[in-house]
């Protein structure tokens, strides 16, 4: 008896050492898994974050929103014919001041045209008041208040219906509790999406030659593709989800239309969307999305979808996202720094659209979170074959500081336009429309 409880209790410790080994691999390697777990495990390496480093624009908003800053900066338009030297057309620079903890701030502007003064206006927030001055034009601001916005729409004839009667800023930052949110929702999509498909969407590739960053390289690909009937289904689903998502609409409303949206428009909204989704042949593939992996890391995807491919690839130091359709193809590069982050952004017209012209944006960021100055700067140019170049740039430096100065609305320096009748606000309105045309007149403006 003790020589069988011997066996019993080594035929245990082997068998659980065994499942300890069996764990160690399953959970560590690739072996045992299907096709859609490996599939998943390499697509979930996917982020946001690879393309956008949303956490720093996040914080940085609620940051800028919290704080006291400085900023100047200027916006130039350019253009060359031919090769020939460039010429600048329009130029605005501006300098201004902001408390916007405490929704104060200043900002004045001025415009050239070919190097001629053209207009110069301040803008002025005091609160709930926001008022424009145009030098020359105006002997004060004229300002808008927020609050009782319909009856103002109203007197404009606009929509009025659609315009709240106040909107509401303090909700447009972004807290820990939103980006839960955006992830709980982004799960409850995938979750849709997953509960339609099963191991037969799933196919293993193996070796596949694929381009990384200009480069070719050998690595395990894994493929899920999704036909037309399943994806017909999963829109279904999706729009049932979606229809009565409390929680999607209360996130999309104050983030982006703050609380002024209505449900009823939010449901049209998601039913627009999703019957533009346009799925033709029920046995066709409609979704093909690859992943590739070497070492356990993800290193490219490529997604084919309604005939628009996108292949995201994770080079050294980069990561490269390319969006091609019938019309065209945009290439977009992120390179991250220690403190900061560019963007070239490539837009090249397909070669049977008929438009020979090529456009490329970029973008760099010098600053991080904690820095006292950030830095933007935005380039905007397109070209075409006969060597005509036009260019916009945006540079902006924002300085965040101790204390500002900001003047304050009196009962001299403005007219609020909420008080005004409607007979008077139009007619108002009209001349001050043909005050700034004739000022722009006089500065000789094309």
């Amino acid at each position: 008896m003790k020589k069988l409880r011997i066996i019993i209790l080594s035929a245990i410790i082997v068998a659980a050492l065994a499942c300890v080994a069996l764990a160690a691999v399953y959970f560590t390697t690739d072996t045992f898994k299907s096709n859609k777990q490996l599939f998943l495990k390499y697509a979930s390496q996917m982020k946001v974050s690879d393309l956008v480093d949303t956490d720093f624009y996040y914080a940085y908003q609620n940051k800028l929103k919290a704080s006291k800053i400085e900023e100047t900066g200027s916006i130039v338009a350019e253009g060359s014919s031919g090769g020939g030297a460039s010429e600048e057309d329009y130029r605005v620079d501006y300098a201004g001041r902001s408390d916007n903890a405490n929704n104060l701030s200043v900002l004045a502007a001025q415009v050239t045209a070919g190097g001629s003064p053209l207009l110069q206006f301040k803008y002025l927030n005091n609160d709930d008041i926001y008022g424009i001055n145009i030098d020359g034009i105006l002997n004060g601001y004229i300002a808008v208040q927020n609050k009782n916005l319909k009856s103002l729409a109203e007197k404009l004839d606009m929509d009025w219906a659609n315009v709240p009667d106040k909107i509401d800023f303090s909700n447009t930052l972004i807290n820990d509790a939103d980006k839960k949110a955006m992830t709980d929702i982004s799960n409850k999509y995938l979750n849709i999406i997953l509960g339609q498909l099963t191991d037969k969407n799933f196919t293993k590739l193996g070796k596949t030659a694929i381009k990384v960053d200009e480069k070719n390289i050998q690595a395990d690909g894994y493929k899920m593709s999704i036909s037309g009937k399943e994806a017909k289904n999963i829109f279904a689903k999706i729009k049932e989800t979606a229809d009565n998502d409390q929680d999607l609409f209360n996130l999309i409303n104050k983030l982006y239309f703050s609380n002024g949206l209505k449900f009823s428009d939010y449901q049209s909204a998601v039913d627009e969307l999703l019957s533009g989704i346009n799925v033709q042949d029920d046995n066709a593939e409609w979704l093909v999305m690859n992943v590739y992996q070497i070492n356990g890391r993800i290193i490219g995807t490529n997604l084919t979808v309604n005939g628009t491919t996108v292949i995201m690839e994770y080079g050294s130091g980069r990561n490269i996202l390319t969006i091609s359709t019938n019309g065209m193809s945009v290439k977009i590069t992120r390179t991250p720094g220690n403190s900061g982050e560019s963007y070239d952004i490539a837009v090249t017209p397909s070669a049977d659209s008929g438009d020979n012209s090529t456009y490329s944006i970029n973008y760099t960021r010098t600053g991080d979170i904690n820095s006292n100055t950030v830095e933007n700067k935005v380039a905007f140019i397109a070209s075409d074959n006969q060597s005509n170049t036009g260019t916009v740039t945006w540079d902006d430096k924002t300085n965040f500081v101790d204390s500002v100065d900001i003047e304050k609305f009196s009962n001299g320096n403005y007219v609020l336009l909420n008080n005004v009748p409607k007979d008077q606000l139009q007619g108002f309105l009209t001349d001050l429309n043909n005050k700034i045309m004739d000022k722009l007149g006089e500065n000789k403006i094309q």
